[in-house]
């Protein structure tokens, strides 16, 4: 049986929508031709929405993530042992070719894994199911375009990510059978696609665990300017 989402945004799609609700901001995640991009420090820290702090072992010029990495009960500095939710490894990289960022933590008793897109100031802004983000000025890129024409869209309410636009594609679906969605927050969008403002179905930069085009419906209730 079709989700809910599915089945609306399907209907809505047949018709044409006046107006745009696909919120694009000034932030833009480096999507030039082959940037080339590395950790400014050798360590990098991830903010959580729920208000813990990764801190991930990385290398100054270097791309890789890990090994080392603790997980912190709060974002407030200084910290200290009592501040430690649990200790763990960290392993992913930046890929030789993109500007994005991907990564694993295991410890504690769980697996998180990462996905983020690297933007043009040098922060990375999580596009998972976490919710997350690193300071401006963690990883530095060369070859970027910042008039690229890649923006971000926030979503308002869990939209389900299709592998084709305007009700034609099938939804993505994870281990246990179960639609992928785009949680609530910020998505990074793909360019030339973005948003289609007379639909309003966005192509975004695929999760961790959507291999292919990405796109959602944020229309109406779905998605607002931020």
């Amino acid at each position: 049986m079709e989700s809910t989402i599915v089945t609306r945004a399907r209907l809505l799609a047949v018709a044409t929508v006046v107006g745009a609700s696909c919120a694009l901001t000034s932030t833009a995640p480096a999507q030039a031709a082959d940037p080339n991009c590395t950790f400014v420090r050798d360590s990098f820290t991830v903010l959580r929405k729920d208000g813990t702090m990764l801190i991930a072992q990385s290398s100054s010029g270097g791309k890789a993530v890990g090994p080392k990495s603790t997980l912190y009960v709060t974002q407030q500095t200084p910290l200290g042992d009592t501040d430690v939710l649990a200790r763990g490894t960290a392993r992913g990289a930046i890929p030789a070719r993109g500007a994005i960022v991907e990564f694993t933590f295991d410890g504690g008793g769980r697996s998180d894994r990462y996905f983020g897109v690297i933007t043009t100031e040098g922060a990375i802004l999580g596009t998972d199911g976490i919710g997350w983000s690193s300071p401006n000025g963690s990883v530095s890129c060369t070859k970027l375009e910042p008039g690229a024409g890649a923006k971000t869209a926030t979503v308002l309410k869990p939209t389900d990510i299709f592998d084709a636009p305007n009700g034609t594609g099938q939804p993505y679906l994870d281990a246990n059978g179960r639609n992928r969605f785009a949680p609530r927050g910020q998505v990074a969008l793909v360019a030339p696609e973005l948003c289609d403002t007379s639909t309003n179905w966005c192509r975004i930069v695929p999760p961790s665990g959507v291999n292919g085009k990405a796109f959602i419906y944020i229309g109406e209730d779905y998605g607002s300017y931020p």
